[in-house]
């Protein structure tokens, strides 16, 4: 029934988007572009993709300084996660989709942007149906981020406005390189420690002059420090990351005060001193030219508060 379904709603999507001579004929003129994802995939367009369904929070960022939001028919949960997404208050009235095949043919959509990894499995089901689908690779520093901007735009065929965008953050992130020295600190996801090499989170640190703790021992990307580590490191300053992960975390307050109060956390300097302080997630997984604004509001909270 399942494999069924997708054949229908695939036959539903060609009548909606167009296929066939028209769109082959547009292509041998010249007018349409390719582009190659992260599986090294080549996507040909014929025209703009007017119906995208961006399960990639940070593409959605980009895209919605770049195009229309109309163009934008529906994005991931993520995207409207105050402490995660940046442009969420961009996306009002937009709907939300779930990571399925079912659910995205239902939006009849021209595009689908996704990320790479856990959602491969799922691209290549929508590819099976004929559902055009970019999936894109995250980048692990912030000097990758300008080549990224281009990447989605030239998906979006916005090139221009994309490369303009890329120069941009290029030569902040030149600019900014520098500045005071943030000593010992550590950051704090609600699964634990974090910043280990290799991950945006300590590019981000690195930029912002930060001594990230987490960064001076190797562990796995997708692994956490455990509160046994945190304690032995003895940060003097600690960030708790504020994400509630669609509502499955606790309050980064109420995280903010278990730490502040939890008996084994007492020997450690920055619980001492009361130095521990809040951050939006986002702050700290930033992929697209927030990261910008992101830094700069960053570095006031350590300048200030730690």
């Amino acid at each position: 029934m399942k494999k069924l379904f997708l054949v229908i709603m695939a036959l539903s999507l060609l009548l909606v988007t167009g296929c066939g001579k028209e769109s082959l004929s547009s292509q041998e003129q010249g007018s349409g572009y390719t582009v190659v994802d992260a599986r090294g995939k080549k996507i040909t367009f014929a025209s703009a993709p007017k119906r995208i369904v961006c399960l990639n929070y940070s593409a959605t960022d980009i895209l919605t300084d770049l195009i229309p939001t109309e163009r934008i028919i529906a994005t991931d949960m993520w995207a409207r996660e105050e402490d995660l997404s940046n442009c969420y208050e961009k996306l009002k009235g937009i709907p939300v989709c779930e990571n399925n095949p079912e659910q995205i043919m239902k939006f009849n959509p021209d595009l689908v942007i996704l990320t790479e990894g856990r959602a491969n499995e799922l691209a290549d089901t929508l590819d099976s149906v004929g559902v055009k689908t970019c999936v894109l690779r995250q980048p692990k520093t912030i000097q990758e981020i300008p080549d990224y901007i281009k990447i989605v735009g030239e998906v979006a065929d916005t090139k221009a406005a994309a490369d303009s965008l890329a120069e941009k953050v290029a030569a902040y992130i030149k600019a900014s390189a520098g500045g005071q020295k943030i000593e010992s600190v550590l950051l704090i996801h609600p699964n634990g420690g974090i910043g280990q090499k290799g991950s945006m989170p300590a590019s981000i640190c690195e930029a912002c002059n930060i001594e990230n703790l987490a960064a001076k021992y190797d562990f796995p990307q997708s692994s956490y420090l455990s509160k046994e580590q945190i304690i032995a490191m003895n940060p003097q300053r600690i960030i708790v990351l504020d994400w509630s992960f669609g509502g499955q975390h606790k309050n980064a307050e109420i995280r903010k005060e278990e730490i502040l109060n939890d008996p084994s956390y007492q020997t450690v300097s920055a619980v001492q001193t009361g130095k521990v302080v809040i951050v939006p997630m986002k702050y700290m997984h930033c992929s697209s030219q927030y990261v910008m604004k992101n830094l700069e509001e960053l570095k006031r909270i350590m300048r200030t508060t730690l």
